[in-house]
This record gives structure tokens, sequence and C-alpha cells, in this order.
């Protein structure tokens, strides 16, 4: 473990006042969480199963006290190895939003070095449910898209498409401890570990850069409404820098990596929703206090859940033909949700 790295956790320590054996210990906790994600990256090949929820809670509204999901629970299963990787995305329709063949749209996404290839043929649901739908570069087919000549990471763009991103074990291994501002053993068996950070915080230590990763927050908003995305950008960054975040790190009995949780307290979003000057155009007086008043007291928790194999007979499939080529489909979707080419 870097130098640096246990110099951090020494002074968090003696900040809190704790004493010299509580310095110890965690300084022991702060390396057995990085020596156990050190170790999972090393797998040759690895699938984590990621799940996000949102939950929201608004009682001017009448909603209920406790937070109540709400919109798409995508789920990505992702098979990593060191040359490629394959993703399964599985898009849970909203409550009481239904189609033909089931109540969640799927398609997989295959990557390595320097092309993505994307199955999204099971959209054509959504088109048979309503006609006329603008998928843009999401149009139902099997279609690659060059990487280097596009200017984004896979992840980036799976961010964009689903909100959730399979963050990289190699990036928290090096980032994630230095990123807690606190860290806990809470069980031994099986080792447990508890850390707090700030949404921010947690984002730069899955390996993305802040700025990009807000504007693919607020690029729906911009491609939907009047919203003006350096500002919007500029906002949900000052809220995700402040925003607490949780992290949960369990260990499997090998000592790697079998679960990562995230929660993250984002009910400061709804400020900086009702502070967007673009967003507010027009609106009168009466309209924004209403608005004020809908989301008087209102909460946003994200949270998001990382399961970890690790099987020496995982296998990640080779990328698959495809005659399509929407690389540029997809350049111009970038650009036009705010991000550089």
């Amino acid at each position: 473990m870097r130098f640096g790295l246990l110099a951090l956790a020494v002074v968090a320590l003696l900040a809190a006042g704790c004493g010299e054996a509580d310095d110890d210990a965690g300084v022991i906790t702060t390396s057995a969480v990085s020596a156990a994600l050190a170790d999972t990256v090393e797998v040759p090949v690895y699938q984590a199963t990621t799940s996000a929820t949102t939950l929201l809670t608004m009682p001017a509204m009448g909603a209920d006290a406790d937070p109540q999901p709400t919109g798409v629970s995508p789920t990505v299963v992702a098979t990593v190895a060191h040359d490629r990787q394959h993703f399964f995305i599985s898009i849970a329709l909203p409550p009481g939003a239904q189609i033909a063949g089931g109540d969640a749209i799927e398609f997989e996404m295959w990557s390595d070095s320097e092309r993505l290839v994307m199955d999204t043929r099971d959209y054509q649901r959504l088109l048979d449910a309503a006609p006329g739908t603008e998928l843009g570069p999401l149009e139902p087919g099997l279609f690659s898209v060059d990487l280097a000549a596009i200017g984004s990471s896979h992840p980036g763009l799976l961010g964009a498409l689903v909100g959730v991103s399979l963050p990289s074990l190699r990036d928290l291994a090096d980032n994630l401890p230095a990123a807690l501002d606190t860290i806990e053993q809470i069980s031994e068996d099986p080792p447990i570990f508890v850390g707090s950070t700030t949404a921010a915080s947690l984002i730069r230590a899955r390996g993305a850069d802040l700025e990009v990763a807000m504007r693919s927050t607020v690029a729906g908003m911009a491609l939907t409404s009047p919203a003006d995305v350096d500002e919007l950008t500029e906002l949900f960054t000052e809220v995700f820098s402040t925003a607490a975040a949780e992290v949960v790190i369990e260990l499997d009995d090998q000592g790697l990596v079998s679960v990562l949780s995230t929660r993250e307290d984002m009910s400061g979003l709804f400020t900086a929703v009702l502070e967007a000057e673009s967003l507010a155009a027009g609106a009168t007086d009466q309209e924004m206090r209403e608005a004020q008043q809908a989301l008087e007291g209102a909460e946003l928790i994200l949270e998001t859940r990382s399961v970890y194999e690790t099987d020496v007979e995982l296998e990640v499939p080779l990328l698959p033909a495809a005659t399509e080529d929407r690389t540029d489909e997809w350049r111009e979707f970038l650009i036009d949700a705010g991000f550089d080419s």
C-alpha cells in the first residue's frame, strides 16, 4: 500500500481524537480493504452483478414516509477479463408500465480496447408498443462503435444509457481507500467494512472524471427539456461534492471482495433543479412556489449493489460480428447531450 494512503489514514484518525491503539487499528482496517481490492483485481476473470435503485420520498405529495422505489431499475451483469468485457443489461420498466414480452428491456454489450458492439434488438418491443418512438442510436439492431474514434469509454456509454456503470475494480483498488473519510470493520465473519465519503469522491474513486459524470447525469434532462447543460453540470457538481455517501465492502472466505454496496443521499438535487434558471425559464412565480412546496422535505436516495464472483471457469464471450457501424450516430448523440467529441 502506498505511504500516502497510510499517512492519510493516520491523519484522519488523529483529527478524530483517537489514541495510539486506534491509529493502528485504523491503518490495519484500511490496509485490509486495500489488499482485498488489489487481490480481486488480479484474478484472470471475474463476474459482477450490479443493480441500482432510486428511492424517493415526497411528503408534500402524500408519498409514504419511507423511501419508495421509483423509475427504472437497471441490472448489469458484467464478465470482465484483462483484454475484453461483456455486459448483459436488464432495465425493469417503471411501475405500471406494460409492454408485450415481459416487464424488462434487455440488451448486451461487448467491448475490447478498440471497439464496442451492442445488441439492442429487444428494443423493438418498445417500438411495437409505442410506434414512432425515437430511440436515436439505440434503434433495434446489432451494431459496433469505434471507441477510439468516438472519444468515450464503454463505462461512460453504459452510464449514459442506463444510469449505472460497472466501476473498475482496478480503479477502486487504487483510489477507494484514500477516498474514504472514515472506515471501520463491523463484522469479522464475514469481514464487513463500512466507510463514509462524498458522492463526488466516490465517482472519482471509480475512475471517472467528475465533470464528465455530471454531464452524463444531466444529458437526458438536456435532451428533453430547455435545460442548459453547463448550468446543470455546475449545479449537480456542487450537490455531489457535499452529498453523503456510504460504502459497504464484504469479503469472501478467500479475502476477496464479494459485495460492494453504496448509498448516496442526493436530496440536494431538488434544490439544484429549482435553482436552475434554464429550467425555470417561462415559469410564473406561482408555478415556482408550487414546485417548491411539492419538493419540500423530499428525499432522494441512490443505492447500488455489486456482487462479485471469481471462478476459474468463467469466460468472456468474444465480440460478435456487426455489419452496422454507428460510431457517427453515437458521436452526434454525445455532442447533442453536451459532451465533447
